[in-house]
């Protein structure tokens, strides 16, 4: 009888040994503050053609990925203020026909267009508790800075490279998500993110530098034709990112 009184209290003992750090845990108060990294893909660009421009014969290879780290602060266990800072790189390809000085004859060439938008935006976040993660909706707004390169080479060995000038646009972007947290101080999520970046499609882009020719009989408007439109890129993209809690 003795011997398994002794053996009750040591499994008590042992049950209440492992039980306190998980009690402790539960009882800790989370971390208001929580900062994250993130990459994103793109899913589906839904100004793709915003890029080339009206000679734009035959659209070809076209990417865009999002570099982004964010900070998120919770007033609630359901609302919170999210901000993040982001890097968008968009590239494209295309097979354009450039008019001769005549305007009778066209020379092919393949323009590559490349646009980097340096994002900033802050926005409110709800957060719906399932099982061990969040479900969060969110929505930002803020400013882009997009700078845009093209290159145009022709078959006749002929290289164009264009800079233009910095562009800043209002940016917002709509986004939900699921945040797991395998541990309390860290968290993964896999997110729907749709970003748009508005323009004034009448405010064109400025050159800045330039180098080289299309061909030696093009038109004086071949750049005018391979500049870009001032729209976008909207798109929908998948986003994976790390976060923690500090």
């Amino acid at each position: 009888m003795k011997n398994r009184c002794v053996t009750h209290l040591l499994l008590v003992g042992l049950m209440g040994y492992f039980a306190l750090p998980l009690a402790a845990q539960e009882e800790a108060p989370a971390s208001r503050w929580t900062v994250g990294a993130e990459l994103g893909f793109s899913l589906k660009l839904l100004t793709a053609d915003s890029l080339a421009s009206g000679v734009a014969n035959e659209r070809m290879a076209a990417s865009y990925h999002v570099l982004g780290g964010q900070l998120n602060y919770r007033f609630r266990r359901w609302l919170g203020l999210t901000s993040q800072l982001g890097l968008g790189r968009y590239r494209t390809q295309s097979a354009d026909i450039v008019r001769d000085y005549n305007q009778d004859e066209g020379y092919p060439v393949q323009r590559t267009v490349a646009l980097d938008a340096w994002t900033v935006s802050i926005g409110p976040q709800l957060f719906f508790r399932i099982g061990q993660g969040d479900l969060g909706l969110a929505w930002r707004g803020g400013a882009a800075l997009r700078t845009v390169r093209v290159g145009a080479t022709s078959y006749y060995e002929s290289d164009l490279r264009l800079r233009y000038h910095p562009k800043l646009s209002f940016f917002q972007a709509w986004r939900i998500g699921y945040t797991y947290w395998p541990r309390v101080n860290y968290g993964v999520t896999l997110a729907l993110e749709s970003t748009k970046i508005r323009t004034d499609t009448s405010d064109d882009f400025r050159i800045r530098s330039q180098s080289g020719t299309v061909h030696p009989d093009s038109h004086p408007d071949a750049v005018t034709q391979l500049t870009p439109w001032n729209d976008g890129p909207a798109s929908r993209n998948l986003v994976l990112g790390f976060i923690c809690r500090f």
